[in-house]
């Protein structure tokens, strides 16, 4: 559980910060809702023979969407409700596409598009993750998927 703490944390602390950017929750919670996510995700794969990357990070990812917002619920469920604002509809819709659009993709390809885009990994780490022979390679990976992943969410739309 250290060696994945040691490679994931620090990644999926960089994409809470992005992607719950309204959570002003002190560092170290973060870190402890991150590692629970982790501690969650691993613990449910369990039962299966393999833990690759593309689980983990799927399941951490879901447990700790999960627990920010139920948070976010805490925190706000004192705030009277305002309607939603178009913008925000549109965001929630993309998000919804994207998310599906991207579980519908390669593994591989699912795997390089979240460590570059969403946990901003460098060429290097995401060539050695997806078990690319180069950097190269690894950047044609993660841009046919991002291709195909915009194909998919014309395709989740209509």
């Amino acid at each position: 559980m250290a060696a994945l703490s040691a490679r994931f944390v620090p990644l999926l602390e960089r994409w809470f910060a992005g992607r719950f950017p309204q959570l002003n929750l002190r560092p170290g919670a973060v870190r402890d809702m991150i590692e629970r996510g982790l501690a969650e995700a691993v613990g449910r794969m369990a039962s299966s023979r393999t833990l690759n990357s593309v689980a983990v990070l799927d399941e951490a990812m879901g447990a700790i969407v999960r627990a920010a917002e139920k948070m976010g619920q805490d925190l706000t469920a004192t705030a009277p409700l305002k309607p939603a604002a178009r913008r925000d509809i549109e965001l929630e819709d993309a998000r919804t596409r994207y998310r599906e659009g991207l579980a519908r993709l390669d593994p591989m390809e699912r795997l390089g598009i979240v460590l570059r885009i969403e946990l901003q990994s460098d060429w290097e780490f995401i060539a050695g993750e997806t078990g690319s022979p180069s950097v190269e390679a690894a950047r044609s990976l993660v841009v046919q998927g991002l291709l195909r992943l915009a194909g998919e969410m014309r395709h989740v739309r209509a």
